[in-house]
């Protein structure tokens, strides 16, 4: 079985501003996760985004069509944790975003895991 885990930001992330992870390529995942934990007095969005576009990892390039994932978007505006839990993922490429609506948090943990066919 294939297995990654990632972190999706690199030390604290203020949520004062739009914010999107870098896309994940979840081409032979099967199922996958994503867990954020902020602190303060967000307001604002969490979503899931996908992308099918046929861009290989290994090409250094990125998708350039996202669409949200629907029923995915979780709306913050005090500290938490929130998360997701996607079984049988169809897509090539995943991401997490942030639409900033107000107020002001710390994004101190973002992670994503898959299990997938090696």
């Amino acid at each position: 079985m294939r297995l990654i885990s990632v972190s999706l930001i690199s030390g604290d992330f203020t949520l004062s501003q739009n914010w999107e992870s870098e896309p994940i390529y979840i081409g032979h995942a099967i199922h996958f996760s994503a867990m954020l934990q902020f602190s303060g007095v967000p307001d604002g969005t969490f979503r899931l985004e996908y992308s099918n576009d046929i861009v290989e990892p290994s090409s250094n390039r990125v998708p350039s069509n996202w669409e949200v994932v629907g029923g995915s978007e979780q709306i913050v505006d005090e500290s938490g944790t929130h998360g997701w839990q996607v079984q049988n993922a169809g897509y090539r490429w995943v991401k997490v975003s942030y639409i900033y609506t107000g107020g002001v948090g710390i994004l101190t943990s973002a992670t994503f895991h898959s299990k997938g066919l090696p």
